[in-house]
């Protein structure tokens, strides 16, 4: 149990999501806060990728108990809302640590032993034999901003989900899964998988609403809540088929190839597209906060 109940601290990883963490990426991010009323975001021990999200009065927020189980639940459905507000970075989940955070440092090599050559009629050689290891990686600068009012209004919904006690017409056990595979873009390191997971991500949660849409129903459907022109989205779901069916020929190996080298930019968009499809569903959810 923490000493202090009223707060409440998460390690995060700060990061681009088409740099992930896990292949040496990390993200220099500067993170505008808005409306910041009980959230703060430190630096972490001066490393770049990590940050400390602090909460105050989580309880009010919707923690339901300070016991493992519910400060986990509770951790992931604030990171997921803070990811569906971030336009460039995203949070992924270190650790939590209600009282203070601590970071193991790897150990040190013990010596080894010095050699020494005393074969007769030779001069002596001392030697050391010394072990290096290397690690190369890349820090992205990205700016982006955060409002708390947002990030506290889609938390509020997500909880509901979770806790098994949302109302409203949507198909919440689809709306579920797009969540998770919106979450697991967010923690993935292959860029191609992040991709199809948010698209995952946005046609479920395009369907939620209990209908079947595919093909250029679906195109329609989601630039008309996204705003997005049809083109975009007929793009993204162009190169998804394509990701899940075998290539049959030549040709198509070669447009894959070169559909592969905008991968980055199709993250980007398909990201901006979940997003904003995944908020206007979970408008439809009435759950205030009572704060």
């Amino acid at each position: 149990m923490p000493d202090n109940q009223e707060n409440l601290s998460i390690i995060i990883h700060v990061h681009s999501p088409v740099n992930p963490p896990g292949i040496g990426h990390a993200s220099n991010a500067k993170i505008k806060p808005v409306n910041f009323k009980y959230f703060s975001i430190e630096n972490w021990q001066d490393d770049l990728s990590k940050r400390t999200l602090k909460i105050t009065d989580p309880k009010t927020l919707g923690l339901l108990n300070f016991q493992d189980f519910e400060i986990e639940r509770f951790a992931e459905c604030l990171i997921l809302s803070c990811n569906l507000v971030l336009k460039r970075v995203a949070f992924s989940k270190i650790t939590i640590d209600s009282t203070r955070s601590v970071m193991e440092r790897e150990k040190e090599l013990p010596p080894k032993p010095k050699t020494v050559d005393t074969t007769p009629g030779k001069e002596i050689i001392i030697t050391d034999i010394l072990q290096a290891t290397d690690h190369l990686g890349t820090a992205v600068l990205d700016n982006d901003e955060l409002d708390e009012d947002k990030v506290l209004e889609l938390l509020s919904k997500i909880l509901s989900i979770k806790n098994n006690n949302a109302q409203s017409t949507l198909n919440i056990i689809d709306m579920q899964k797009s969540l998770d595979q919106y979450q697991f873009a967010m923690n993935s390191f292959d860029k191609v998988g992040i991709f199809m997971h948010l698209f995952a991500s946005l046609e479920l949660s395009t369907n939620c609403d209990g209908k079947k849409r595919c093909a250029q129903e679906l195109d329609q459907e989601v630039a008309r809540i996204s705003g997005i022109d049809d083109s975009v989205i007929n793009n993204c779901r162009q190169f998804n088929n394509r990701v899940k069916h075998k290539n049959k020929n030549s040709r198509q190996n070669k447009e894959y190839a070169e559909e592969l080298n905008k991968l980055t930019s199709k993250i980007i968009n398909v990201r901006e597209i979940a997003q904003k499809i995944i908020t206007f569903r979970l408008n439809s959810i009435v759950c205030p906060f009572s704060r």
